[in-house]
């Protein structure tokens, strides 16, 4: 055990995954109703940040450590590695979006909830309904049009965005309904501070003119590096003939972000002759881009196309493996970035096939 700060414990890596195993066997050895096989099923060394893992001989089975929402992919991910026709994921939150977004790929992927002592099938979450911003939301909002920001709305909140990274949003707090500067939540309670909180048009202005130049390509600055996908997206709608479309909008996922530091996976709607086509762009290899797509489709577009759109260096053969089996199947398309701005942390090239394994549920590398 290490000790924190205030004199607490916490278990170490090795703790931590010799319980999170122990735990899965139980598990496992009730629900197939064979104690007497229990030393029969291997276990499985697989990154901490997902998890535990055993293999019984004929399937693997997963233990996700924590929120299983964003899981599907990196499990499917341990699967191939394994080489196993079949998966089960076992869960304790965030099972039903998991299960959701199982039931949106033709793999064999089974997702189950811990009920006390006991799996049972998990049931998948309905898709959550869109929410809109109310007018006087919408209004507070314009002084970033003119300021040269873009307005996006995602889960009922109005955002202002530079080149994907958010400078702004409508809030509502003990000072009313506002426009609130600032990347992030501490950065607006800093620009409250110091600037108060009336919003300065002119130095709007500059905020963004200022974002802008830091977030230039090659430019190597920290917020350069932020809300890349976003970027991304940003590019494409400004420029949808580089995928083929006629136009572009944003939408939001399925699941709202936690801060502006959530590297997760951004979504459009585009248009071309032949009709709708809903966009799930990523920067860096991000294993449940996939799983998240089809499930922004299910929401906006269920009858539309679907594109996967990634730098051509993370063009990745997991990717296109889970694309073509989402029904109808992803086209994957890749892109030049060079004229986007600066590879994503850790990037160096092409990914190796065998990299997949090193990524947590969210998508992040893993130290070796």
């Amino acid at each position: 055990m290490a000790t924190t700060y205030d004199g607490r414990t916490r278990m170490d890596d090795a703790q931590r995954r010799t319980l999170l195993t122990a735990k899965l066997r139980a598990l496992v050895v009730a629900h197939l109703g064979r104690p007497s096989q229990a030393s029969d099923i291997e276990s499985v060394d697989i990154p901490l940040a997902v998890g535990a893992a055993l293999d019984d001989g004929e399937a693997l089975w997963v233990l996700v450590d924590g929120d299983a929402s964003r899981s599907v992919g990196p499990v499917l991910a341990l699967t191939e590695r394994r080489r196993r026709s079949r998966v089960h994921l076992v869960a304790e939150d965030g099972a039903g979006v998991a299960a959701r977004r199982a039931a949106g790929l033709g793999a064999a992927i089974d997702v189950w909830s811990v009920a006390q002592r006991a799996l049972v099938p998990a049931a998948p979450d309905p898709l959550p309904t869109v929410a809109a911003p109310s007018e006087e939301a919408l209004a507070a909002s314009r002084p970033l049009l003119a300021a040269g920001a873009d307005v996006v709305i995602e889960h009922g909140v109005v955002l202002g965005e530079v080149d994907g990274l958010e400078m702004a949003r409508v809030v509502d707090d003990e000072h009313g309904l506002r426009l609130a500067v600032g990347v992030g939540r501490h950065d607006r309670q800093a620009t409250d501070l110091v600037h108060g909180t009336e919003v300065d048009e002119r130095r709007l202005a500059e905020v963004v003119a200022d974002l802008r130049r830091r977030r230039r390509p090659g430019s190597d600055h920290p917020l350069a590096r932020l809300a890349a996908a976003r970027r991304l997206r940003s590019w494409l709608v400004a420029e949808p003939w580089r995928v083929g479309l006629v136009s572009i909008e944003p939408v939001e996922g399925t699941l709202a972000r936690s801060s502006v530091l959530d590297e997760a996976p951004a979504f459009a709607l585009g248009r071309d002759a032949e009709g709708d086509v809903v966009l799930g762009c990523s920067w860096g290899i991000d294993l449940d881009l996939v799983p998240a797509a089809v499930d922004a489709r299910a929401r906006h577009c269920p009858s539309g196309r679907l594109m996967v759109v990634v730098p051509r260096r993370d063009d990745h053969p997991h990717t296109r493996r889970l694309a073509a089996l989402a029904s109808p199947p992803a086209e994957v398309r890749p892109v030049e970035v060079d004229e986007v701005g600066p590879a994503a942390p850790g990037d160096s090239g092409q990914p190796s096939e065998d990299e997949h394994d090193r990524r947590a549920p969210d998508g992040r590398t893993l130290p070796s």
